[in-house]
Order: C-alpha cells, then structure tokens, then sequence
C-alpha cells in the first residue's frame, strides 16, 4: 500500500512541475494550457510506467498525453 502512495505522490509531483513550468514559461493562454495538460500527462505516464520498472510504452505516453490535453 505505502509502494503505491509513494509512487503516485512521486508521479503527482513530477506532473505538477511539469505544468508549473510550462505555465511559467508559456503563459496562461488557451494554447499554453492545453499544453500544459498534455505534457503533463504524458510525464506522469512515463514516470508511472519508470516506477513500475517497466519499458516505456509510448503509445500509452501518447494516450495519456492526448487525455490530459483534453
């Protein structure tokens, strides 16, 4: 249980930081939040997916990506 709380609190922060940056660095506009989202959501696969110590699958980085720009 504590391996699963610690992997989304790592996994919850990467992605957080991922958007704090883009936002930062793109502004709040429409085109900067989608974004935003979208490598936000493709971070935090990849880092789910590192965690797990599996290889990465970039068709599900594509799909969370796409999710998260939604």
């Amino acid at each position: 249980m504590w391996k699963g709380i610690g992997k989304g609190a790592l996994s919850g922060a990467v992605a957080g930081a991922v958007v704090d940056l883009t936002i930062a660095t793109a502004g709040t506009g429409t085109a900067a939040l989608v974004a935003a989202g979208a490598l936000s959501g493709a971070t935090g696969s990849i880092v789910d997916q590192a965690l797990d110590g599996k290889k990465i699958s970039w068709g599900q980085v594509g799909i969370s990506g796409a999710l998260g720009a939604a």
